[in-house]
């Protein structure tokens, strides 16, 4: 077994943002202090969202990984890791190649309500041909214990306190980041992120924050599409708002992949967020109708083409 320890920096405690959710709830009960509330609240957003909308990138405060079990099979060798984040554990699979030398590195990330398990059989299908893959459960799924909130309890929690539950998603991708660069299998400045769904749609705004990332590829993934006022809740939903990010990624590149019968995230809301990108970018359509939402294995060949020409790889 192969144990290793290093340290990440996260500024944000979920204890503190759970506990200034609670207590605006019980200031909101007096209609007379409406005003002052609002104040506050438009305080706490400033911290982490600017006046468009768009998260700050997330400080980092002092935390620790482990891998805490290792396992070789089919040429890679699967490790279980697990991070702290935001006041909880994430725990994923970091893949890499049985060989000795420096790969390019590779963030998977699940969509909604499907954890590291359920990813893993891609992974090393990725990691075989030449890539460091580690995918999570995200914030509330799998191992990664936590529950998120309703639309408007979290809009309020990130009133109260600047952030809310689903920016829990984004700096869980960040910090995963991190992570995989520490592999010594891993070259640290050749790493992308890749998302399946809500997962992609979390891999281009984080790769729009972390300026080091060396592309983005989303399958079956969109924006929110939002374009009303920049009031608190607007700035909350522009935050977590693809469509707000995507043009934010150039001049690294950003792939986009979907299949016709998605019935989830129909083929023309990936198409809205897509044309929002800047150059370089492509878009890959498929018509596999033995598959609906998320990764198909005919888009498999694609996938490793795109990823080897983003990482250079494959020239």
């Amino acid at each position: 077994m192969r144990i290793k320890k290093n340290h990440l920096y996260l500024g944000v405690i979920i204890i503190l943002i759970i506990t200034g959710f609670f207590v605006f709830l019980m200031i909101n009960n007096d209609d007379k202090n409406d005003e002052p509330l609002k104040a506050v609240a438009q305080e706490n957003a400033d911290k982490y969202v600017r006046e468009d909308g768009l998260l700050l990138k997330p400080s980092v405060g002092k935390v620790d990984f482990e891998v805490t079990e290792v396992e070789e099979r089919d040429s890679v060798v699967v490790s279980k890791v697990v991070y702290r984040s935001t006041g909880h554990d994430v725990f994923g699979f970091l893949v890499e190649p049985s060989l000795s030398g420096r790969y390019p590195g590779i963030v998977l990330l699940p969509g909604a309500g499907v954890g590291k398990d359920a990813e893993l059989p891609l992974a090393i299908q990725v990691a075989q041909q030449g890539y460091v893959v580690f995918t999570i459960d995200q914030f509330g799924t799998g191992e990664s214990k936590g529950q998120m909130l309703p639309f408007r309890q979290d809009v309020e929690m990130f009133k109260s306190s600047g952030l809310g539950m689903q920016h829990t998603l984004i700096i869980d991708a960040l910090i995963a980041k991190n992570v995989v660069s520490q592999s010594a299998k891993v070259d640290e400045n050749n790493i992308i992120f890749m998302g399946e769904s809500l997962g992609g749609r979390i891999a281009m705004i984080a790769a729009a924050l972390e300026d080091s990332i060396r592309g983005v590829i989303a399958i079956s993934a969109a924006g929110y599409h939002y374009n009303g006022t920049l009031d608190l809740q607007g700035r909350y939903i522009t935050s977590l708002d693809a469509d707000a990010y995507i043009n934010k990624i150039s001049p690294r590149p950003v792939i986009m992949v979907h299949n016709t019968f998605d019935t989830n995230i129909p083929l023309q809301s990936a198409v809205v967020t897509y044309q929002k990108a800047e150059q370089p970018k492509a878009f890959f359509v498929f018509n596999d109708s033995s598959c609906n939402h998320g990764y198909c294995e005919s888009m498999f060949t694609l996938l490793n083409e795109s990823i080897g020409l983003m990482t250079g790889k494959k020239q």
